[in-house]
């Protein structure tokens, strides 16, 4: 009998793609459809970015990121990095934050059942929140 998810994510197989979680092949059907109908391109699945820390000489890879999902979005113009989330961890939101530092050509969204798709831009000196639909 295998161990069930803590945070009661069900693993789940679309494509011959095993997923984390229902809610990430259900974002992960939305994506193609968005794919298939010219609105984003170059669809990813577990894009790692690495994370440094240091300057100059003593700048070292520390760990990775791992966005769910990677993509060129048409209407915003811009490469995305999105990850499907039911619960945030302390880990989680640390990774987020050094990827925001680290890649800030990137937009990053955020989706999950619970809350409205986002996308988060740099403004002045911190990061915004910007609804999406």
């Amino acid at each position: 009998m295998t161990k069930p998810n803590k945070y009661h994510a069900v693993k789940t197989k679309l494509d011959g793609i095993t997923f984390h979680s229902k809610g990430e092949a259900g974002r992960y059907e939305e994506l193609k459809l968005l794919e298939k109908s010219g609105r984003i391109t170059h669809l990813k699945l577990q894009r790692a970015f690495p994370l440094f820390a240091g300057k100059n000489k003593y700048r070292q890879e520390i760990g990775s990121y791992i966005a769910d999902f990677e993509y060129w979005d048409f209407d915003a113009e811009a490469w995305v990095a999105e990850e499907y989330k039911g619960f945030r961890t302390a880990l989680y939101k640390w990774k987020v934050k050094h990827f925001k530092a680290e890649y800030p050509q990137y937009l990053f969204r955020e989706t999950s059942a619970r809350r409205t798709s986002g996308e988060w831009v740099k403004r002045g000196r911190g990061w915004t929140s910007i609804k999406t639909s």
